[in-house]
């Protein structure tokens, strides 16, 4: 495909189209190196923000035990719980430990945060083992986060 687009940007044999050509491949490089460095500079860790708004256990239980591998790696990892999501202290099943996973990411160093709205509208008043969150919270940590995965 690079091929056919180099070959279509000399086709026309002007200098100033193969100029233009050199400086945008240039310009991405030069963005992927910096962002590469970046990387490395912070010891490769990665700050990673985890939004769950499932309340399908499987779903929960795995966007957890992916947290909880990311902190093994020396990642730093905040989940934040939204709409269904808030729900995730009530999933256990016998085949899907979600609470246990949860506490797992608080014992490896990770942040929980529930959307205290989200709880409200549902009855609860109680977030557990969560900080009681607002949409000001999620909006820093998408901008706080290298990597936000959304379950």
């Amino acid at each position: 495909m690079i091929v056919g687009i180099i070959s279509g940007a000399f086709q026309n044999g002007k200098t100033s189209d193969r100029k233009a050509f050199f400086k945008s491949s240039a310009n991405q490089t030069e963005k992927a190196d910096a962002s590469a460095i970046r990387y490395f500079q912070r010891g490769s860790k990665m700050k990673i923000g985890i939004v769950i708004s499932s309340n399908d256990p499987e779903t929960a239980w795995n966007a957890l035990r992916l947290g909880v591998h990311a902190l093994g790696q020396g990642d730093l990892v905040n989940v934040f719980l939204l709409g269904k999501g808030v729900e995730c202290q009530t999933l256990d099943t016998s085949r899907f430990d979600v609470t246990g996973e949860m506490h797992k990411v608080l014992e490896h160093g990770g942040h929980i945060r529930a959307c205290g709205t989200c709880l409200k509208l549902r009855g609860s008043e109680d977030a557990g083992v969560c900080d009681f969150s607002t949409m000001a919270d999620l909006h820093q940590l998408v901008g706080d986060s290298d990597r936000l995965l959304t379950f």
